[in-house]
């Protein structure tokens, strides 16, 4: 949000007044029909609009030693955006302005937060000595959520706390099987912030579990998706909510990317890769039409896409060191034409729908209570920044 003075704020809000009362003020009791607004599209216009950003990744050095890089989703654009130490696991902040990564340059794997352009790097947890790994943000990103060997364990557990590593709280405890892979990790959060699904072997094989954003109500979402994926892991939610991505088949030697509904229901196979090959480490694209993952497929380990229906594999990068993270471009719910200032263009389209809640004027609708008001006037005052 933008500051400005108080003679600005005045005038453009005598502005306001005057092109709201040519317009026609909504009345105080509207027709029933106009009240009548499907959920689903609610929810749609309330969520700011998000495109395909930069995807982050990590991959070796001249030295050997993994650094993390962004690249254009065409391919083109590499940069370097750190240089010391064994850093991987970059996760895009829901903003798209910077992200938490993990880094050994001090020492053991800590987590670190750093701009989009790789500026302003910050440790955020130290003196953890097995290490932090497979970070991401809350959809709000006042918290962090992480994997985390400490404690006296020899396996990762769930951990939380907020962006800036004060108040570390752990979320799970997992049994330990001998002779079996143990672990709780990779988790992430639903987009409203209100439950996390993450990997673990709490019921003795890798599935993939579901818990409340405070650590309660744990969940097993999958049990065993046929004689080829009896194991399931690195969970990624989408964006709009309604579909989880994730890697099955046999637990550390190989497997296929799978996408299912929030709930569990409806898994599908997206990837076919000739074992023992492997595809891993599933992404969504912020959009919801592509999903990234890693994959020895063809050699090394290389980054490939494909279409959410598992359509149209290509290599994206070459020679990467796995897990990925896509940036979200977010427009202002208040930028009505999406031209990334609020002004006086999108003032016009909001009074030109005034009254409105036809679907096509949606957007305009900021406050999501089914009509275009003096509350979505209010709104858009608050995100002025032409």
């Amino acid at each position: 949000m933008l500051s400005w003075n108080n003679a600005h704020r005045v005038g453009v809000l005598g502005m306001l007044l005057i092109a709201v009362a040519v317009q026609g003020a909504p009345s105080s009791d509207p027709p029933r029909e106009m009240l009548q607004v499907n959920p689903d599209a609610r929810t749609s216009h309330a969520t700011p609009p998000v495109s395909n950003g930069l995807i982050a990744y990590a991959r070796n050095d001249a030295t050997g030693q993994l650094q993390i890089f962004t690249i254009n989703p065409d391919g083109t654009g590499e940069q370097q955006l750190t240089t010391l130490g064994h850093n991987q696991y970059p996760a895009w902040s829901f903003d798209g302005q910077s992200m938490v990564f993990s880094s050994n340059r001090t020492g053991a794997h800590e987590l670190w937060t750093m701009d989009a352009d790789g500026g302003n790097k910050t440790q955020i947890t130290f003196n953890t000595a097995g290490g932090n790994f497979t970070p991401e943000f809350s959809p709000d990103q006042s918290k962090i959520i992480f994997a985390s060997v400490r404690g006296g364990l020899s396996h990762p557990e769930v951990w939380v706390m907020d962006a800036n590593g004060a108040n570390q709280t752990r979320l799970t405890t997992t049994p330990v099987f001998p002779g079996l892979p143990n672990w709780s990790l990779h988790a992430n959060y639903s987009p409203d912030g209100t439950k996390i699904v993450f990997a673990s072997t709490m019921s003795g094989t890798s599935q993939i579990w579901m818990m409340d954003a405070d650590g309660t109500n744990q969940q097993q979402v999958t049990i065993d998706n046929g004689p080829g994926a009896p194991d399931s892991n690195a969970p990624d939610w989408s964006r709009d909510g309604t579909k989880i991505t994730f890697w099955s088949g046999f637990e550390t030697q190989f497997g296929e990317v799978w996408v299912m509904d929030a709930d569990g229901a409806n898994k599908t196979q997206l990837t076919t890769t000739t074992d023992p090959r492997n595809s891993d480490n599933p992404e969504w694209s912020p959009d919801g039409t592509t999903i990234l993952f890693d994959s020895n497929r063809a050699g090394p380990v290389e980054v490939w896409s494909i279409d959410d229906t598992g359509a149209n594999p290509s290599v994206l990068v070459p020679a990467t060191g796995g897990q990925v993270s896509w940036q979200p471009i977010v427009t202002l719910a208040a930028d009505l034409n999406a031209d990334g200032a609020v002004d006086l263009a999108d003032l016009a389209s909001l009074l030109a729908n005034w009254g409105s809640t036809s679907d096509k004027n949606d957007r305009a609708d900021l406050n999501a209570d089914g009509v275009i008001e003096l509350a979505d006037l209010a709104q858009f005052l608050a995100n002025w920044a032409p």
